[in-house]
Protein backbone atom coordinates (compact mmCIF):
# COMPACT_ATOMS: atom_id res chain seq x y z
CA UNK A 1 0.00 0.00 0.00
CA UNK A 2 2.97 2.57 0.38
CA UNK A 3 3.56 2.27 -3.01
CA UNK A 4 0.24 3.31 -3.66
CA UNK A 5 0.51 6.49 -1.41
CA UNK A 6 3.84 7.38 -2.14
CA UNK A 7 3.80 9.89 -5.43
CA UNK A 8 0.50 8.66 -7.00
CA UNK A 9 -2.01 10.16 -4.98
CA UNK A 10 -1.42 14.20 -5.02
CA UNK A 11 -4.07 15.11 -2.35
CA UNK A 12 -3.45 12.40 0.10
CA UNK A 13 -0.33 12.96 2.67
CA UNK A 14 1.50 9.60 3.27
CA UNK A 15 2.36 9.55 6.90
CA UNK A 16 5.67 6.78 7.68
CA UNK A 17 7.36 8.17 10.19
CA UNK A 18 8.93 6.23 12.95
CA UNK A 19 6.77 7.16 16.17
CA UNK A 20 3.71 6.70 14.02
CA UNK A 21 4.28 2.45 14.29
CA UNK A 22 0.90 2.23 16.31
CA UNK A 23 -2.52 4.01 15.77
CA UNK A 24 -2.62 5.48 19.32
CA UNK A 25 0.68 7.17 17.66
CA UNK A 26 -0.50 8.21 14.63
CA UNK A 27 -3.54 9.90 15.88
CA UNK A 28 -1.64 11.86 18.53
CA UNK A 29 1.19 13.00 15.73
CA UNK A 30 -2.05 13.80 13.66
CA UNK A 31 -3.38 16.21 16.40
CA UNK A 32 0.07 17.88 17.40
CA UNK A 33 1.56 18.16 13.92
CA UNK A 34 1.55 22.00 13.10
CA UNK A 35 1.97 21.24 9.31
CA UNK A 36 -1.22 19.30 9.41
CA UNK A 37 -4.06 21.34 8.86
CA UNK A 38 -7.12 20.52 10.82
CA UNK A 39 -10.04 19.44 10.59
CA UNK A 40 -8.61 16.65 8.58
CA UNK A 41 -10.23 14.82 5.20
CA UNK A 42 -10.38 10.97 5.67
CA UNK A 43 -7.43 8.65 7.12
CA UNK A 44 -6.19 5.49 5.42
CA UNK A 45 -4.81 3.04 7.29
CA UNK A 46 -3.49 -0.02 5.24
CA UNK A 47 -2.43 -3.44 6.84
CA UNK A 48 -3.02 -6.80 7.12
CA UNK A 49 -6.34 -8.41 7.99
CA UNK A 50 -9.12 -11.07 8.01
CA UNK A 51 -12.64 -12.14 8.15
CA UNK A 52 -12.37 -13.35 11.93
CA UNK A 53 -11.81 -9.66 12.89
CA UNK A 54 -8.30 -8.93 13.38
CA UNK A 55 -6.35 -6.29 11.87
CA UNK A 56 -2.99 -6.71 12.15
CA UNK A 57 -1.58 -2.92 13.39
CA UNK A 58 -0.66 -2.52 17.10
CA UNK A 59 -3.36 0.06 18.60
CA UNK A 60 -0.79 0.90 21.85
CA UNK A 61 3.15 0.03 22.73
CA UNK A 62 2.55 -1.52 26.06
CA UNK A 63 5.94 -1.36 28.01
CA UNK A 64 8.14 -0.14 25.32
CA UNK A 65 7.51 -3.38 23.67
CA UNK A 66 5.45 -3.41 20.11
CA UNK A 67 5.34 -7.41 19.81
CA UNK A 68 2.87 -7.69 22.48
CA UNK A 69 0.18 -5.84 20.53
CA UNK A 70 0.89 -6.15 16.89
CA UNK A 71 -2.57 -7.93 16.29
CA UNK A 72 -5.69 -6.47 17.11
CA UNK A 73 -8.66 -8.48 18.11
CA UNK A 74 -12.32 -7.49 19.68
CA UNK A 75 -10.39 -7.76 23.31
CA UNK A 76 -7.56 -5.19 22.59
CA UNK A 77 -9.70 -2.38 21.43
CA UNK A 78 -11.75 -3.11 24.62
CA UNK A 79 -8.63 -1.86 26.21
CA UNK A 80 -8.11 1.25 24.76
CA UNK A 81 -11.05 2.29 26.22
CA UNK A 82 -9.47 2.49 29.39
CA UNK A 83 -10.07 6.04 30.87
CA UNK A 84 -7.31 4.87 33.30
CA UNK A 85 -4.64 4.01 30.89
CA UNK A 86 -4.44 7.51 28.48
CA UNK A 87 -1.75 5.80 26.87
CA UNK A 88 -3.81 3.41 24.91
CA UNK A 89 -6.31 5.62 23.46
CA UNK A 90 -7.34 5.81 20.08
CA UNK A 91 -10.29 8.35 20.24
CA UNK A 92 -9.77 11.04 17.64
CA UNK A 93 -9.77 14.37 18.97
CA UNK A 94 -13.22 16.11 17.69
CA UNK A 95 -10.99 18.98 15.85
CA UNK A 96 -9.01 16.70 13.58
CA UNK A 97 -12.52 15.31 12.04
CA UNK A 98 -15.34 16.71 10.03
CA UNK A 99 -19.04 16.49 11.44
CA UNK A 100 -22.17 17.78 10.96
CA UNK A 101 -23.50 18.36 13.95
CA UNK A 102 -26.85 19.36 12.72
CA UNK A 103 -27.71 16.34 11.12
CA UNK A 104 -25.60 14.25 13.58
CA UNK A 105 -23.25 12.65 10.70
CA UNK A 106 -19.70 11.87 10.24
CA UNK A 107 -17.89 13.41 7.01
CA UNK A 108 -14.96 12.09 7.91
CA UNK A 109 -13.97 8.27 6.71
CA UNK A 110 -11.39 6.15 8.46
CA UNK A 111 -11.07 3.53 5.62
CA UNK A 112 -9.22 0.10 6.09
CA UNK A 113 -7.17 -1.24 3.15
CA UNK A 114 -6.97 -4.68 4.81
CA UNK A 115 -8.52 -7.86 3.09
CA UNK A 116 -11.86 -9.41 4.10
CA UNK A 117 -11.85 -7.16 7.51
CA UNK A 118 -15.15 -6.02 6.10
CA UNK A 119 -16.79 -9.27 6.78
CA UNK A 120 -16.22 -9.07 10.73
CA UNK A 121 -18.88 -6.41 11.01
CA UNK A 122 -18.97 -6.40 15.30
CA UNK A 123 -15.03 -5.70 15.16
CA UNK A 124 -15.62 -2.74 13.27
CA UNK A 125 -18.70 -1.15 15.05
CA UNK A 126 -16.39 -1.77 18.12
CA UNK A 127 -13.37 0.17 16.34
CA UNK A 128 -15.86 3.12 15.06
CA UNK A 129 -16.70 3.60 19.10
CA UNK A 130 -12.88 3.22 20.23
CA UNK A 131 -12.03 5.94 17.69
CA UNK A 132 -14.73 8.42 19.24
CA UNK A 133 -17.96 6.95 16.95
CA UNK A 134 -17.58 10.33 15.54
CA UNK A 135 -16.24 9.13 11.90
CA UNK A 136 -17.37 6.34 9.31
CA UNK A 137 -15.41 3.31 9.44
CA UNK A 138 -15.17 1.50 6.57
CA UNK A 139 -12.99 -1.91 5.59
CA UNK A 140 -12.81 -4.26 2.46
CA UNK A 141 -15.08 -7.29 2.27
CA UNK A 142 -12.38 -8.66 0.03
CA UNK A 143 -9.02 -9.57 -0.44
CA UNK A 144 -7.01 -6.94 -2.09
CA UNK A 145 -4.54 -7.14 -4.78
CA UNK A 146 -1.92 -4.53 -6.17
CA UNK A 147 -0.31 -5.40 -9.51
CA UNK A 148 2.86 -3.19 -10.42
CA UNK A 149 2.36 -2.41 -13.95
CA UNK A 150 5.69 -0.87 -14.48
CA UNK A 151 5.22 0.75 -17.53
CA UNK A 152 2.34 2.88 -16.36
CA UNK A 153 1.48 2.66 -12.79
CA UNK A 154 -0.43 0.16 -10.04
CA UNK A 155 -3.45 -1.66 -10.53
CA UNK A 156 -5.66 -2.22 -7.42
CA UNK A 157 -8.27 -4.67 -7.82
CA UNK A 158 -10.52 -6.86 -5.51
CA UNK A 159 -10.59 -11.08 -5.18
CA UNK A 160 -13.36 -12.87 -4.31
CA UNK A 161 -12.23 -15.45 -1.19
CA UNK A 162 -14.91 -17.74 -1.26
CA UNK A 163 -14.45 -19.99 1.51
CA UNK A 164 -16.06 -23.42 2.78
CA UNK A 165 -15.19 -25.25 6.42
CA UNK A 166 -15.88 -28.86 6.84
CA UNK A 167 -14.95 -31.13 9.40
CA UNK A 168 -13.27 -33.94 7.78
CA UNK A 169 -12.08 -33.10 4.22
CA UNK A 170 -13.97 -33.83 1.47
CA UNK A 171 -13.04 -37.05 -0.35
CA UNK A 172 -13.26 -35.54 -4.24
CA UNK A 173 -12.80 -32.59 -5.75
CA UNK A 174 -16.58 -33.61 -7.27
CA UNK A 175 -17.59 -33.24 -4.01
CA UNK A 176 -15.83 -30.21 -3.11
CA UNK A 177 -17.57 -28.60 -6.40
CA UNK A 178 -20.33 -29.96 -5.24
CA UNK A 179 -19.97 -28.15 -2.04
CA UNK A 180 -19.28 -24.82 -3.56
CA UNK A 181 -22.19 -25.03 -5.40
CA UNK A 182 -24.67 -25.43 -2.53
CA UNK A 183 -23.26 -22.54 -0.66
CA UNK A 184 -23.66 -20.37 -3.28
CA UNK A 185 -27.59 -21.75 -3.74
CA UNK A 186 -27.88 -20.68 -0.29
CA UNK A 187 -26.92 -17.36 -0.47
CA UNK A 188 -23.29 -17.66 0.81
CA UNK A 189 -20.78 -17.43 -2.44
CA UNK A 190 -22.17 -14.59 -4.16
CA UNK A 191 -20.80 -12.47 -6.87
CA UNK A 192 -20.80 -8.63 -6.25
CA UNK A 193 -24.25 -8.03 -8.04
CA UNK A 194 -25.98 -10.45 -5.35
CA UNK A 195 -25.82 -13.51 -7.66
CA UNK A 196 -24.62 -17.16 -7.30
CA UNK A 197 -22.13 -17.86 -10.19
CA UNK A 198 -23.30 -20.19 -12.87
CA UNK A 199 -22.59 -23.67 -12.00
CA UNK A 200 -20.28 -24.19 -14.49
CA UNK A 201 -18.28 -21.38 -13.05
CA UNK A 202 -17.00 -24.14 -10.50
CA UNK A 203 -15.66 -26.63 -12.29
CA UNK A 204 -13.47 -23.95 -14.05
CA UNK A 205 -11.96 -22.71 -10.98
CA UNK A 206 -11.37 -25.81 -9.23
CA UNK A 207 -9.66 -27.43 -11.84
CA UNK A 208 -6.95 -29.52 -10.56
CA UNK A 209 -5.68 -33.02 -10.02
CA UNK A 210 -7.67 -35.34 -8.64
CA UNK A 211 -5.08 -37.85 -8.28
CA UNK A 212 -2.65 -34.86 -6.13
CA UNK A 213 -5.83 -33.82 -4.33
CA UNK A 214 -6.76 -37.16 -2.74
CA UNK A 215 -3.03 -37.79 -1.69
CA UNK A 216 -2.78 -34.19 -0.06
CA UNK A 217 -5.66 -34.51 1.98
CA UNK A 218 -4.34 -37.96 3.09
CA UNK A 219 -0.89 -36.08 4.75
CA UNK A 220 -0.52 -35.60 8.28
CA UNK A 221 -0.02 -32.53 9.63
CA UNK A 222 2.20 -30.61 12.46
CA UNK A 223 0.62 -30.50 15.57
CA UNK A 224 -1.06 -27.18 16.52
CA UNK A 225 0.38 -25.52 13.07
CA UNK A 226 -1.97 -24.16 10.34
CA UNK A 227 -1.21 -26.29 7.16
CA UNK A 228 -1.50 -25.70 3.19
CA UNK A 229 -2.26 -29.25 2.43
CA UNK A 230 -3.36 -28.73 -1.43
CA UNK A 231 -2.49 -25.80 -3.67
CA UNK A 232 -3.75 -25.76 -7.16
CA UNK A 233 -1.35 -25.01 -9.67
CA UNK A 234 -2.81 -21.11 -10.00
CA UNK A 235 -4.00 -19.55 -12.90
CA UNK A 236 -2.12 -16.57 -14.28
CA UNK A 237 -4.32 -14.31 -16.81
CA UNK A 238 -4.16 -10.51 -17.87
CA UNK A 239 -7.96 -9.72 -17.73
CA UNK A 240 -9.32 -6.45 -20.22
CA UNK A 241 -9.20 -2.87 -18.02
CA UNK A 242 -12.24 -2.52 -20.61
CA UNK A 243 -10.25 1.28 -21.41
CA UNK A 244 -7.06 1.88 -22.75
CA UNK A 245 -4.18 3.52 -20.36
CA UNK A 246 -1.52 3.92 -23.25
CA UNK A 247 -0.40 0.70 -24.23
CA UNK A 248 -1.69 -0.80 -20.76
CA UNK A 249 -5.42 -2.97 -21.65
CA UNK A 250 -4.60 -5.60 -19.37
CA UNK A 251 -3.51 -6.69 -16.12
CA UNK A 252 -1.89 -9.54 -14.73
CA UNK A 253 -4.14 -11.65 -11.94
CA UNK A 254 -3.67 -14.86 -10.37
CA UNK A 255 -6.84 -17.10 -9.59
CA UNK A 256 -6.28 -20.41 -7.20
CA UNK A 257 -7.77 -23.37 -5.40
CA UNK A 258 -6.40 -24.12 -1.75
CA UNK A 259 -6.70 -26.19 0.81
CA UNK A 260 -5.76 -26.15 4.39
CA UNK A 261 -6.02 -28.41 7.53
CA UNK A 262 -6.60 -25.91 10.77
CA UNK A 263 -6.84 -26.49 14.32
CA UNK A 264 -8.23 -24.49 17.29
CA UNK A 265 -6.11 -25.69 20.44
CA UNK A 266 -6.95 -24.62 24.22
CA UNK A 267 -5.24 -25.56 27.46
CA UNK A 268 -7.30 -25.61 30.50
CA UNK A 269 -4.72 -25.50 34.04
CA UNK A 270 -5.44 -27.25 37.24
CA UNK A 271 -3.82 -27.47 40.28
CA UNK A 272 -3.21 -30.95 41.00
CA UNK A 273 -3.36 -34.08 38.46
CA UNK A 274 -6.36 -35.84 40.01
CA UNK A 275 -8.55 -33.19 39.42
CA UNK A 276 -7.99 -33.85 35.73
CA UNK A 277 -11.28 -35.48 34.63
CA UNK A 278 -10.97 -39.57 33.44
CA UNK A 279 -9.67 -39.75 29.87
CA UNK A 280 -13.63 -40.64 28.71
CA UNK A 281 -14.80 -37.08 30.13
CA UNK A 282 -12.07 -34.86 28.91
CA UNK A 283 -14.25 -33.33 25.87
CA UNK A 284 -17.07 -32.98 28.18
CA UNK A 285 -14.84 -30.98 30.34
CA UNK A 286 -13.96 -28.86 27.30
CA UNK A 287 -17.80 -28.39 26.65
CA UNK A 288 -18.40 -27.27 29.98
CA UNK A 289 -15.10 -24.63 29.86
CA UNK A 290 -15.91 -23.24 26.81
CA UNK A 291 -19.76 -22.57 27.40
CA UNK A 292 -18.99 -21.22 30.86
CA UNK A 293 -16.42 -19.05 28.56
CA UNK A 294 -18.33 -15.42 28.31
CA UNK A 295 -16.67 -15.33 24.93
CA UNK A 296 -18.42 -18.19 23.57
CA UNK A 297 -21.59 -16.95 24.97
CA UNK A 298 -24.33 -15.47 22.57
CA UNK A 299 -24.86 -12.59 24.80
CA UNK A 300 -21.15 -11.02 23.49
CA UNK A 301 -20.79 -8.47 21.09
CA UNK A 302 -19.05 -10.64 19.12
CA UNK A 303 -19.00 -14.75 20.14
CA UNK A 304 -15.73 -16.49 19.73
CA UNK A 305 -17.46 -18.76 17.78
CA UNK A 306 -18.67 -16.39 15.53
CA UNK A 307 -15.25 -15.42 14.57
CA UNK A 308 -14.79 -18.73 13.79
CA UNK A 309 -17.39 -19.14 11.36
CA UNK A 310 -20.12 -20.94 12.92
CA UNK A 311 -23.47 -19.68 13.89
CA UNK A 312 -23.74 -20.85 18.01
CA UNK A 313 -21.39 -22.65 20.00
CA UNK A 314 -22.75 -26.40 19.74
CA UNK A 315 -21.83 -25.37 15.86
CA UNK A 316 -18.46 -24.79 16.54
CA UNK A 317 -18.12 -27.08 18.59
CA UNK A 318 -19.32 -30.18 16.57
CA UNK A 319 -17.22 -28.38 13.48
CA UNK A 320 -13.94 -30.21 13.96
CA UNK A 321 -12.78 -33.32 14.77
CA UNK A 322 -11.17 -32.97 18.21
CA UNK A 323 -7.57 -35.09 19.13
CA UNK A 324 -7.38 -37.26 22.11
CA UNK A 325 -7.02 -34.66 24.73
CA UNK A 326 -3.56 -35.08 26.91
CA UNK A 327 -2.45 -34.10 29.72
CA UNK A 328 0.93 -32.65 30.92
CA UNK A 329 3.29 -31.12 33.56
CA UNK A 330 4.04 -27.32 32.65
CA UNK A 331 6.96 -26.05 33.93
CA UNK A 332 7.28 -24.73 37.04
CA UNK A 333 6.87 -20.80 35.71
CA UNK A 334 6.21 -18.20 38.04
CA UNK A 335 2.71 -17.50 37.40
CA UNK A 336 2.02 -21.38 37.09
CA UNK A 337 3.18 -22.73 40.15
CA UNK A 338 -0.82 -22.53 41.53
CA UNK A 339 -1.55 -24.75 38.37
CA UNK A 340 0.77 -26.56 37.21
CA UNK A 341 -1.15 -29.35 35.46
CA UNK A 342 -2.06 -29.00 31.80
CA UNK A 343 -4.97 -30.54 30.06
CA UNK A 344 -4.18 -29.74 26.18
CA UNK A 345 -7.81 -30.34 23.34
CA UNK A 346 -6.92 -29.67 20.00
CA UNK A 347 -9.88 -29.92 17.09
CA UNK A 348 -9.26 -30.09 13.52
CA UNK A 349 -10.86 -28.63 10.42
CA UNK A 350 -10.47 -28.32 7.10
CA UNK A 351 -11.07 -24.72 5.08
CA UNK A 352 -11.78 -25.09 1.44
CA UNK A 353 -10.34 -20.94 -0.41
CA UNK A 354 -11.45 -20.28 -4.03
CA UNK A 355 -9.99 -16.93 -5.00
CA UNK A 356 -11.02 -15.41 -8.14
CA UNK A 357 -10.03 -11.83 -9.49
CA UNK A 358 -13.91 -9.41 -9.54
CA UNK A 359 -14.54 -8.56 -12.86
CA UNK A 360 -18.08 -7.06 -14.49
CA UNK A 361 -20.69 -9.18 -16.65
CA UNK A 362 -18.55 -7.78 -19.29
CA UNK A 363 -15.34 -9.61 -17.91
CA UNK A 364 -13.19 -6.16 -17.48
CA UNK A 365 -11.31 -5.86 -13.80
CA UNK A 366 -12.90 -3.64 -11.82
CA UNK A 367 -9.93 -1.76 -10.45
CA UNK A 368 -8.21 1.62 -9.55
CA UNK A 369 -5.23 2.88 -11.16
CA UNK A 370 -2.55 5.08 -9.41
CA UNK A 371 -0.53 6.17 -12.58
CA UNK A 372 3.75 6.62 -11.96
CA UNK A 373 5.04 10.11 -10.73
CA UNK A 374 5.25 11.54 -14.71
CA UNK A 375 2.63 9.40 -16.28
CA UNK A 376 0.68 11.32 -18.93
CA UNK A 377 -2.41 8.96 -17.67
CA UNK A 378 -4.64 10.74 -14.60
CA UNK A 379 -6.18 8.29 -11.36
CA UNK A 380 -8.05 6.20 -11.41
CA UNK A 381 -10.11 5.47 -8.35
CA UNK A 382 -13.72 5.12 -9.20
CA UNK A 383 -13.75 0.93 -9.12
CA UNK A 384 -12.87 0.17 -5.78
CA UNK A 385 -15.01 2.63 -4.33
CA UNK A 386 -16.83 2.45 -0.65
CA UNK A 387 -19.76 0.99 -1.89
CA UNK A 388 -21.78 -1.76 -0.22
CA UNK A 389 -20.60 -4.71 -3.06
CA UNK A 390 -16.94 -4.03 -1.55
CA UNK A 391 -16.74 -2.35 1.60
CA UNK A 392 -18.59 -2.65 4.86
CA UNK A 393 -18.91 0.89 6.65
CA UNK A 394 -20.65 1.34 9.99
Amino acid sequence: MRKVFRGRRPDTSLINLPNTGTLHEFINHLNTAEDITKPISDLHIGAHANATGELFLPMFRPSGDIKKTGITTFERLQETMDSELPDRSIRIPDKLVLYDDNLDLPLTDVRIWGCNLGKARPFLVKLKEALGGRVWVTALKHHLTLSDERSSGIIEFADYQYRILRKEALPSLEDVIGAFKEEAEAGRCLLIDGNPPSKDKWTEWIAASEDEYSEAIKKETIPGREKLVFHSKPKYDRLPLGVSLGRLETAQTESSFKVFKSPFEITLSYEREEDIPEFDKRLEELKTVLSDNPLFQRKHDYPMYERWGYDDFEQFLSGWVWDEPGKWRSWPKEDDREHPWKLTCRGWRFEYLVEIPITDNKGHLIFNFYPDPGSPHEAITTGLQPFASFFERV
